[in-house]
C-alpha cells in the first residue's frame, strides 16, 4: 500500500477516540472523503467520514451507541457525546449509497482498495492520524494543487458505478472553482442513462448544493454541454436558443437570475424555473414577442419539476407562489387598493422572496433603475399594510359565514361564500368598512341582488 507522511492535523477529540477504539479492538481506521481534502486545504471539516476494516457486525460490538443508518450498505453511525460520526467497511465495489448491499464478496481489509472506487482522486485519500499517516495512491494531492476534478483511474468506470457521481463532478468543479479534467468531462455524456436511474432524492440534493455555489450558473451551463440538464430539467432547454443573443433567450435570462439572489437553494431553484413557461405561450407580434399568462404556465410547470424532486408540500406551494407573483405591476400598483389585493392572493409568508426573484427578474433583465427603485418601494409599502392589520382574506373580516346566514335568515350555505368574497373585495377597495355596521349594510344590499 503507497502511502505518505503527511503534517498532524488537527482532528476533534471525539473522531480520535473512535479510531483508538478500533485501534484497541485489532481493528484500523481513517479519516477518509472530503474531510481529508478540506483538511489539505485547511478549510473547517463539516463532515467526518471514517472508514474501518470492521464489519458492521463487529462495530454494534464495539461501541455502546451505535445507528444502523446504512448498515446494509456497511454505514453505521456512532453516537458520541457532541456529534455524531459515520463509519463505514472497507469496500471493493463503487456504489456506497445506493444499489448493491454489503457482501461478504465486496467487503476488504485494504484502505487502497477502498478507495480505488472511490468517485474522485481528491476524495480518494486516507489520513491515519494515530500514525500520523496521509494514504494518497491515485494524486489526489496534486490534483487538489493543480485543482482539477479527475475519475479515480478510469472515469468512465466510476460513473457507471454510481450515476450521481456525474453530477457530483460538476458540483465540485464549481463549489470549490476546480476544472473538471478532461478525459472526465468526456465520460459524462456516455454515462446519462446511469444518471437517469439515480433516484431523484439523491440528485435533489446534487442540485441544491449546487445551488449554494456562487455563481450556480457555471455548473448549468456544464449540465446542459453534458446532456445531464435534459435528464433532470429538461424544461430549462426548452428555452435555449442556439440562433439568438444568450442575452436575448429565456435560458440566458434564467442563468442570470439565479446569480443576482442570495445563495438559498430553494430561492434559487425558484428563480431556476420562473420563466419556463415563456416558450410555451411565446406569440410573434409585428415588434418582438408576446407572453401572455406565463407566469401561470411557469408555475404549473415547475410543480411538475418539484414534484419529480420530490420536495415538500410546503417547499411546493412556496415555489409556486413565488413563480406566479413574481411579476408585481409596477405600472398597475399605484396605490393602496392594488396593493392589498396583489397581497390577498399570496402567502405573505414568501413576500420578501417574492421581490427578492422580483428585483432580481429585473437586474438579469437590464431594466432601468427607475423600475429597481419602484420594487423597493412597493415591498416597503406592502409591509406597511401588513403592520397596519388590514383585512386581506375572507377570515379577517368582521363578520362570518354564520353572520351573513343570520342577516339573510337562511340556513343553506349556498352563495355565503360568493358573499363574503363580494365583501373582500369592498374591504380591499376601502378597509374602513370592515366593520359589522357597514359589512351587515353591504349583505342585505347584496343579498336583495
Amino acid at each position: 500500500m503507497k502511502g505518505s507522511r503527511g503534517k498532524r492535523f488537527s482532528l476533534l477529540n471525539e473522531a480520535l477516540e473512535i479510531l483508538e477504539t478500533l485501534r484497541r479492538n485489532g481493528f484500523v481506521g481513517y479519516v477518509v472523503g472530503g474531510a481529508v481534502r478540506d483538511l489539505l486545504q485547511g478549510l473547517p471539516v463539516s463532515d467526518w467520514d471514517l472508514a474501518t476494516d470492521a464489519t458492521p457486525d463487529r462495530l454494534v460490538k464495539i461501541f455502546p451507541k451505535v445507528i444502523p443508518t446504512g448498515i446494509r450498505h456497511g454505514t453505521v453511525t456512532v453516537h458520541c457525546k457532541t456529534s455524531q460520526y459515520e463509519l463505514t467497511t472497507f469496500r471493493t465495489d463503487g456504489d456506497y449509497a445506493s444499489q448493491h448491499h454489503l457482501s461478504r464478496s465486496c467487503i476488504t481489509r485494504d484502505i487502497e482498495a477502498d478507495l480505488r472506487h472511490r468517485d474522485f482522486t481528491i476524495n480518494a485519500m486516507a489520513y491515519d492520524p494515530l500514525r500520523d499517516k496521509l494514504i494518497d495512491p491515485f494524486g489526489g494531492q496534486k490534483d487538489i494543487k493543480k485543482r482539477i476534478i479527475r475519475g479515480v483511474q478510469d472515469p468512465l468506470s466510476r460513473f457507471m458505478e454510481d450515476g450521481l457521481r456525474t453530477y457530483r463532478a460538476i458540483r465540485f468543479s464549481v463549489t470549490l472553482d476546480y476544472r473538471i479534467e478532461e478525459k472526465t468531462l468526456r465520460a459524462i455524456p456516455l454515462c446519462l442513462e446511469k444518471a437517469r436511474a439515480t433516484s431523484w432524492e439523491r440528485v435533489r440534493e446534487e442540485i441544491f448544493k449546487i445551488l449554494q455555489a456562487k455563481n450556480p450558473s457555471k455548473a448549468l451551463r456544464m449540465m446542459r454541454k453534458t446532456g445531464l440538464l435534459s435528464v433532470c430539467l429538461p424544461e430549462l432547454l426548452e428555452g435555449y436558443q442556439t440562433k439568438r443573443s444568450q442575452s436575448d433567450d429565456v435560458y440566458h435570462h434564467i442563468l442570470a437570475t439565479i446569480d443576482a439572489v442570495p445563495r438559498r437553494p430553494i430561492l434559487r431553484l425558484a428563480c431556476l424555473l420562473h420563466e419556463i413557461g415563456k416558450p410555451r405561450v411565446r406569440k410573434r407580434l409585428r415588434a418582438g414577442y408576446s407572453f401572455d399568462g406565463y407566469q401561470k404556465v411557469s408555475a404549473q410547470m415547475a410543480d411538475v419539476v418539484t414534484n419529480r424532486l420530490r420536495l415538500s408540500n410546503n417547499q411546493k406551494e412556496y415555489i409556486h407562489q413565488l413563480i406566479e407573483n413574481h411579476v408585481p405591476s409596477i405600472e398597475r400598483m399605484p396605490d393602496g387598493p392594488a396593493i392589498r389585493r396583489f397581497l390577498s392572493g399570496l402567502d405573505v409568508r414568501f413576500l420578501d422572496d417574492i421581490f427578492r426573484l422580483a428585483i432580481a427578474d429585473q437586474r438579469a433583465s437590464k431594466a432601468p433603475p427607475s423600475n429597481i427603485r419602484r420594487l423597493y418601494y412597493l415591498r416597503r409599502r406592502c409591509h406597511e399594510i401588513l403592520r397596519a392589520g388590514t383585512p386581506l382574506n375572507v377570515s379577517q373580516l368582521a363578520i362570518g359565514g354564520d353572520k351573513v346566514k343570520k342577516i339573510l335568515g337562511i340556513t343553506e350555505s349556498v352563495g355565503v361564500g360568493r358573499i363574503l368574497s363580494q365583501l373582500l373585495d369592498i374591504v380591499l377597495e376601502d378597509p374602513e368598512k370592515n366593520n359589522p355596521e357597514d359589512l351587515t349594510t353591504l349583505v342585505k344590499k347584496i343579498g336583495k341582488n
